[in-house]
């Protein structure tokens, strides 16, 4: 079985103007892997899409938004024009019972859980420490966090005896992905019984990791950045109550992912299960504990007359 993950929103945590980072993972079976690139390269060719390039969302449902759809101008018909291929793209995840997942990992609580008593200071621990590997190890939690909570979801859909592949849209800090991924393969950083029998079923079921770049053609991944940006619409704005376009919201691909926001596509995770995939949590909060601790101590009266 291959698991291909995609990020939607902006991972970091010191950006906190989106208030969610999304993580969506696509359970594969490897032998069908290529019926899914017969299916998508069929929508390609009926919609005059490249065959050669994957299809990202964005492009096709924002940066044309305005102007055209798939070359085409005139309002109602770009309008159906769109619902159409949306209702193409839709038959395919429910025809062939797509195994997705969507994971929605809420920045506030992984920022309470990280920084505590000082959550308030949580933006100037990142502008002050730039530089710092750990504020940068730091800053990625909320992606580590989305992405331990999909791996579990996969190891619970496959056998014991299955092996998985892992399979990310490339980013930047490809490197942090990593070290999390051997953080959670080592069974001696749990206490927790349910995640002991978690790493060991990293380590002994996920056998590759792998990263595949934009350019990298892909119908798993076309397949997980559709489906992670109706969760993006949804999380990002229609909790915030920022406009979305009525076509879009009303289509069959949006309805039909999102019109049972339940446990089995979606899960919007709590501050205790945050808590739970936040890895060296103890260590983590001990660093930024001592950090504030030392800039109090620096800034006490006694402190400041003994220096004079």
């Amino acid at each position: 079985m291959v698991l291909y993950i995609d990020e939607s929103g902006v991972p970091e945590l010191s950006s906190l103007n989106d208030k969610y980072c999304i993580l969506t993972g696509v359970l594969i079976d490897e032998e069908n892997e290529n019926n899914y690139v017969f299916l998508m390269n069929r929508i390609k060719e009926k919609y005059n899409l490249s065959l050669s390039k994957n299809l990202h969302t964005v492009d096709l449902f924002e940066k044309q938004r305005s102007k055209e759809f798939l070359g085409i101008t005139q309002k109602r018909k770009k309008i159906d024009h769109r619902k159409s291929f949306q209702k193409d793209v839709w038959s395919i995840i429910k025809d062939y019972r797509v195994q997705y997942k969507a994971v929605c990992v809420p920045k506030e609580h992984v920022q309470k859980n990280l920084f505590g008593k000082y959550a308030d200071m949580g933006e100037s621990w990142f502008k002050t420490n730039k530089k710092d590997y750990y504020a940068k190890v730091d800053n990625q939690l909320p992606m580590d966090v989305g992405i331990n909570a999909l791996y579990h979801w996969a190891l619970r859909k496959i056998g014991k005896s299955e092996k998985l592949k892992i399979v990310f849209e490339s980013r930047g800090n490809d490197n942090l992905t990593i070290r999390n991924h051997n953080l959670v393969s080592d069974v001696n950083l749990f206490t927790d019984i349910h995640m002991i029998a978690f790493s060991r079923a990293v380590k002994k079921q996920v056998v590759s990791v792998a990263f595949a770049n934009k350019e990298v053609e892909s119908a798993c991944l076309e397949l997980c950045d559709i489906i992670g940006y109706t969760a993006n619409v949804y999380y990002l704005r229609c909790k915030k109550n920022v406009h979305v376009a009525s076509d879009l919201k009303k289509s069959v691909l949006f309805t039909g992912i999102h019109k049972t926001l339940n446990k089995v596509h979606y899960q919007e995770l709590s501050f205790r299960v945050v808590r739970k995939y936040i890895l060296g949590l103890r260590g983590r909060t001990k660093r930024i504990a001592n950090h504030y601790y030392k800039i109090r101590h620096s800034l006490s009266p006694a402190n400041a007359g003994s220096q004079m």
